[in-house]
Formats: structure tokens, sequence, C-alpha cells
């Protein structure tokens, strides 16, 4: 149950590409996170890691989706959540417990998201939807 933190390190870790606003293939979306070493990291296939992103974004590093429920929206290829890993500047009540932008250079400091990461680990913020954990087995 605590995907989510690695979802946003995954997402964060994949900007480089997103800047430039891809439609991934599935053995680039791969062999990027295998060489992050996401590959089971916490028990996570790389198989669910590259279901999840299909699922959600379609492997669209731009993908952009508006939550009209809680007025919050979810960004790039894991579908990071305004309402609580980022700042959008326009979600009401945003946590952005990972103190960044939703959009910009800022993941391109890989510091950033892992101490990030680490923070969100060890207090257990946990907010994951259904997709997710039906793509993660949880």
């Amino acid at each position: 149950m605590k995907a989510l933190p690695t979802l946003l390190t995954l997402g964060l870790l994949l900007l480089s590409i997103t800047v430039q606003g891809k439609v991934l293939n599935r053995c680039l979306l791969a062999r990027t996170l295998q060489r992050f070493g996401l590959g089971g990291f916490k028990g996570i296939s790389l198989a669910n890691w590259i279901c999840l992103a299909k699922s959600v974004s379609g492997y669209d590093t731009k993908a952009i989706k508006y939550n009209h429920e809680d007025r919050s929206t979810n960004y790039g290829i894991f579908q990071i959540s305004s309402r609580y890993w980022c700042n959008d500047s326009k979600t009401p009540g945003s946590k952005n417990f990972c103190r960044v932008s939703c959009k910009g250079k800022y993941l391109d400091d890989t510091r950033t998201y892992k101490k990030d990461t680490q923070y969100q680990w060890q207090h257990n913020f946990v907010f994951i939807t259904d997709l997710e954990a039906y793509h993660l087995n949880l």
C-alpha cells in the first residue's frame, strides 16, 4: 500500500522525457525504469509498473487528467496527483507533500525527489487509487 510514493519517484525520474512531451513505447519505459533500479522495487515487478503506466496514461508523459470530484489534476505517465504530491497552484487544499511543482524542470533534480520519497515512506503517506491497487496487486 505504500506504492504511490514510488509512483511519484518513477514519474519524476522520467522528466527528461516528460519535458519533451513524448508518448513512450513499452520497451523504452521498461529500460528506463530498469536503469533506475525499479524492477522489483518494494516487491513490485517491472511488468506491473508498465501495466500501470499503460492504463493510466497510455505511456504519455504529458497526460493530464482533471478530477471533477475533488478538483485536483493528475499529471504525467503515472498520473501524479496535485491533491497530495505536487503543487499546480489551482487545487484547493493541496497537501503538496513533496513540496514540488506539478510541472517543470524540478523533476531533473533526483536528489530532491529521492529525499521526498524517503520522507513519504517513513511517514506512511499512502494514497492509492483502485486502479493502481489493481495493477500493483495490492
